[in-house]
């Protein structure tokens, strides 16, 4: 497990620093390759048999679920590290794919603290 999960912290640092880079070079194209990838954005595994029941069991256990996704990924990455919404010079069609990106991230932020009610209200099992 270890292996694994050095491996995806060195992709996760790789495409970090790439995005830094694209987004000093041409800030509206990488803006809205961000808006894309986040409004596409499905987990690994999406096409295997039963993945539902396996993402439903996962996001129960808290391994990995819409609140973590918005809190450990997006948050620190997309605001703090690449701090999208202070982005300057962009194109119109960069300013309304930013615009799109954050009310994203509050849909996805909305969304989690239902999920969260609703397994709160769960019966412990």
């Amino acid at each position: 497990m270890d292996r694994v999960a050095a491996d995806e912290n060195l992709h996760y640092l790789f495409y970090k620093d790439i995005v830094n880079a694209a987004l000093e070079l041409d800030p509206s194209a990488t803006m809205c390759a961000i808006e894309r990838q986040v409004r596409s954005f499905e987990m690994p595994g999406t096409g295997i048999k039963d993945f539902t029941r396996h993402a439903m069991a996962i996001a129960r256990a808290r391994i990995y679920d819409l609140d973590i996704f918005h809190d450990k990924v997006l948050v620190p990455v997309v605001l703090k590290q690449w701090a999208v919404q202070s982005l300057q010079g962009l194109t119109s069609d960069a300013e309304r794919a930013r615009d799109q990106l954050l009310r994203r991230l509050e849909k996805v932020r909305r969304a989690a603290d239902r999920l969260l009610r609703r397994q709160d209200a769960l019966p412990a099992t």
